[in-house]
């Protein structure tokens, strides 16, 4: 014979606690220890994170973004950066120009003259492949 009724058969008790009252204690002391210290850590976080974005926008930022840089007179044709350091290059009646400036101080670190020099001529070929200059 089946029946749908429960089986008789002993269950567990889950009332009953399987640790002494010792053992809850010092459960219940980690687990709340590690919450708060998770909690002093996240707030670590983000007094860090505000401590430095108030940095980022300090005056001491704003008059560095604002710093005064005497280039050379002229057209600006390209301008290149290089960790503290910046390259322009400005072609001007006299001609062409590159200054290197040094960015945490705005002075100029180094100042060349562009010279063109002259083309090299490409080299001509006879019939076979072979240079001309070659054959005299």
């Amino acid at each position: 014979m089946t029946s749908d009724a429960p089986s008789s058969s002993p269950t567990p008790n889950h009332t009953a606690s399987q640790f002494t009252p010792r053992q809850l204690f010092w459960l219940k002391f980690t687990v709340i220890g590690m919450a708060v210290l998770m909690i002093i850590g996240m707030a670590i976080v983000v007094a860090r994170v505000i401590e430095i974005s108030s940095r980022m926008g300090s005056s001491g930022d704003a008059a560095a973004a604002e710093m005064a840089i005497e280039l050379p007179a002229g057209t600006v044709s390209a301008i290149g950066l290089d960790g503290n350091r910046m390259a322009v290059l400005v072609d001007s009646p006299d001609g062409r120009r590159i200054a290197v400036f040094d960015l945490t101080t705005g002075a100029a670190v180094r100042r060349f003259r562009v010279q063109r020099g002259k083309r090299p001529e490409a080299p001509r070929l006879d019939r076979e492949g072979r240079s001309e200059a070659g054959s005299d």
